[in-house]
C-alpha cells in the first residue's frame, strides 16, 4: 500500500455541480489532520463495503491559492462523502508524510501552530545581514516533529540589490559520519531588492530528512523517490545548518556565503 493512495475523509459534499472548490484553512485543518487520519484509513480500507467509489473532479484552494492535484492523485466520492489524498493536503500545508510498510503505519509531521520557544539557536552576521538559526529543542525523540527555522535580517539603512539562485535561505543536515544532504540550487539567478528593516524567514523543509535517509542508504546514486524514505532521523547527533548565498547586483559579482549551524540529538 503506497502512502499517496491513502485518503483522508473530509466533510461530506453533496452536490450536482461538476466541480467543487475545497477551501482549506491551514491552522484549523492541521490541528485535526493527525486525529482524523487513522479513521480515514479505516474508511478507505472498507470502502468496498460502504458503496461504490466515484471519481470526483474537485479543485483545491489553500489560503486562497488554488493548487492542482498531481497526475497520480485522485479524489473520490463514496456515498456522498468526499475522500481526498492525505499526502497532497499535508504537503501543501508544510507537513510531510511517510509510510512504514512493516508496521502499516503512516507518519505525519507538521509545524506547531502554537507559540514556540527556541531552546537551540545560533547566529552569524556580516556587514549587511544577520542570519539566525533556531530550533524548539536540542534533543528530540524519534519521529517527533523538529520545529526548526531560519531568519535573515537586513542591517542596512539603504536599499540593496542582490541576486540568488534557488532559495534565498538554504538548509543542510550532516551526521557524525559526514553524510550530508542539502537543498539543491538552480543555475538561474533571481534578482531581489532588499529594503531597510526587511526580515526573511524560512522553515526547515521536512522532506530534507527524507533526502538524508536516501543519501545515507544510497550514497552517490541516481535519483530516487524521496517520499519512499522515512521523514525522521535515526538516533544520533546531527548538525543542522542554514546558509545564504548571494551576489551583488547589477554586475552579479562578489559572491557571498553566510552560514550558521546548531547541533541536535535524536534519541
Amino acid at each position: 500500500m503506497a502512502s499517496h493512495n491513502l485518503d483522508k475523509r473530509a466533510r461530506p459534499l453533496r452536490t450536482a455541480k461538476p466541480f467543487i472548490l475545497v477551501e482549506v484553512n491551514m491552522n484549523k485543518f492541521v490541528l485535526g489532520l493527525s486525529c482524523g487520519l487513522v479513521l480515514s484509513i479505516c474508511h478507505v480500507a472498507y470502502a468496498s463495503d460502504i458503496g461504490k467509489a466515484v471519481f470526483f473532479p474537485a479543485k483545491y484552494s489553500f489560503n486562497g491559492q488554488e493548487r492542482r492535484l498531481p497526475p497520480n492523485y485522485s479524489t473520490f466520492n463514496i456515498d456522498g462523502d468526499t475522500y481526498v489524498p492525505t499526502r497532497f493536503l499535508a504537503e501543501q500545508m508544510g507537513a510531510v508524510v511517510d509510510y512504514e510498510e512493516a508496521s502499516k503505519k503512516i507518519n505525519v509531521q507538521f509545524p506547531s501552530v502554537l507559540e514556540v520557544k527556541a531552546e537551540a539557536h545560533s547566529a552569524r552576521e556580516n556587514d549587511k545581514f544577520e542570519l539566525t538559526l533556531l530550533a524548539d529543542k536540542s534533543i528530540y525523540r524519534q519521529n517527533e516533529f523538529m520545529n526548526i527555522w531560519a531568519e535573515l535580517r537586513y542591517k542596512g539603512d539603504a536599499s540593496f540589490d542582490l541576486g540568488y539562485s534557488g532559495q534565498f535561505i538554504g538548509f543542510y543536515v550532516e551526521d557524525e559520519q559526514g553524510v550530508r544532504s542539502e537543498l539543491g540550487r538552480i543555475l538561474a539567478v533571481k534578482p531581489v531588492a532588499v529594503l531597510p528593516g526587511d526580515v526573511f524567514k524560512r522553515n526547515f523543509p521536512l522532506w530534507l530528512l527524507q533526502q538524508y535517509n536516501l543519501d545515507r542508504q544510497h550514497p552517490g546514486s541516481g535519483p530516487y523517490d524521496t517520499s519512499l524514505y522515512p521523514s525522521a532521523l535515526p538516533a544520533g547527533t546531527y548538525k543542522i545548518g542554514a546558509e545564504v548565498r548571494y551576489i551583488d547586483a547589477p554586475a552579479y559579482t562578489n559572491k557571498t556565503i553566510l552560514s550558521t549551524e546548531i547541533e541536535i540529538t535524536v534519541q
